[in-house]
């Protein structure tokens, strides 16, 4: 594989990061992940709870039908991102030069490795995505991959889906915070939890086996994420 290859699928969330790979399935592509201004938006989602203050800031949407700029494969690399596997948290942490988002107090969850990854660059110098940290996890039998990236400047998360037939990706507002949720087609499962903190970290909650996670392991992850 060419620096370019794992450049060339594009899957069915479109954005300006590092490439994520979700659970294996006979139809399911590659999800690309940032936390990068994509111009106009279209703002969805659920009302807030009333009188809580959410945490996260709020999720803007933009469904296109195709990539804005042809594809990434287009463009020539200097770099090609690299992952890192560092001895714990705060080794990554140390590296990195921010905090991740960790899943913790919960002894049925367990760190199986951390990452820390660098973008790709191209030949004009310009970045593809941020410094990210990837913590990968055991959830009641379960592998998921929390993945923070570098805080940046803005007021909102912002990502870019192109249409799928075999994902639902919607914003969904959970204990007074909005979230970027992609489901199974039929709802049951969900593959992927994006959001942005307070302070400008974009955080994706990533469902690595085959299946995804239900509900109620969502609610778990995310009670026990700080």
């Amino acid at each position: 594989m060419t620096r370019n290859d794992r450049f060339r699928n594009l899957g069915e969330l479109v954005t300006f990061g590092a490439p994520l790979a979700v659970a294996p399935t006979r139809n399911r592509r590659w999800l690309w992940l940032s936390a990068g201004v994509i111009g106009l938006a279209l703002a969805l989602g659920g009302s807030k709870v009333s009188g809580a203050a959410p945490p996260n800031l709020p999720v803007v949407i933009q469904r296109l039908p195709a990539l804005a700029h042809g594809t990434v494969a287009e463009r020539p690399l200097s770099a090609a991102p690299a992952a890192v596997s560092m001895r714990d948290v705060a080794d990554a942490q140390a590296r990195a030069g921010f905090a991740p988002v960790v899943i913790s107090g919960d002894p049925s969850i367990t760190i199986s490795s951390v990452t820390y990854d660098t973008p790709a660059v191209f030949s004009d110098g310009k970045r593809l995505g941020t410094p990210a940290i990837k913590i990968d996890y055991i959830v009641a039998g379960k592998a998921i991959q929390v993945i923070t990236n570098a805080p940046q400047a803005g007021n909102s998360f912002q990502s870019a889906v192109k249409p799928s037939s075999v994902v639902v990706q919607r914003v969904e507002t959970i204990g007074g915070s909005q979230y970027l949720v992609i489901r199974t087609a039929n709802l049951s499962s969900i593959l992927l939890v994006g959001w942005r903190t307070a302070d400008g970290r974009t955080v994706y909650i990533n469902a690595t086996s085959s299946g995804g996670i239900d509900d109620a392991t969502l609610a778990v992850l995310l009670q026990h994420a700080g």
